[in-house]
């Protein structure tokens, strides 16, 4: 369920009233999905799911392609092992197009850390 663009003036019970049940409605719905599959039928959150594993050495750069037709705005980590920080390195990302995948560049500071994220 998408939000209503305008929900009109909050200035009664009932007003607030049917715009906490609106609001509520569309929060409790929000989901990546079940699996790490981007074809989820339960995945209805703009995003694309990836996982790999970073290289072998520390703080060396990679790429992570996917099919967002946008400039992805982040990236949120969903498990990592083992443990390490995984951040935006300073190569520009993309967006996919009807002919290439998008990508994102990022780095760890550990090596070989097998990931799974979701970009937004």
């Amino acid at each position: 369920m998408k939000p209503p663009r305008t929900l009109g003036l909050v200035n009664t019970p009932e007003a607030l009233q049917r715009h906490l049940e609106i609001v509520s409605k569309v929060l409790s719905n929000i989901s990546f999905g079940y699996t790490t599959s981007n074809s989820d039928g339960n995945m209805n959150m703009e995003c694309y799911k990836a996982t790999g594993t970073t290289p072998g050495a520390a703080n060396t750069e990679f790429s992570v392609t996917h099919t967002l037709q946008h400039v992805p705005i982040g990236f949120i980590i969903l498990s990592t092992q083992p443990a390490g920080h995984i951040y935006k390195s300073t190569t520009a990302w993309t967006a996919a197009t009807n002919s290439a995948l998008g990508k994102v560049y990022l780095k760890s500071d550990t090596a070989s850390v097998a990931f799974t994220i979701a970009i937004v």
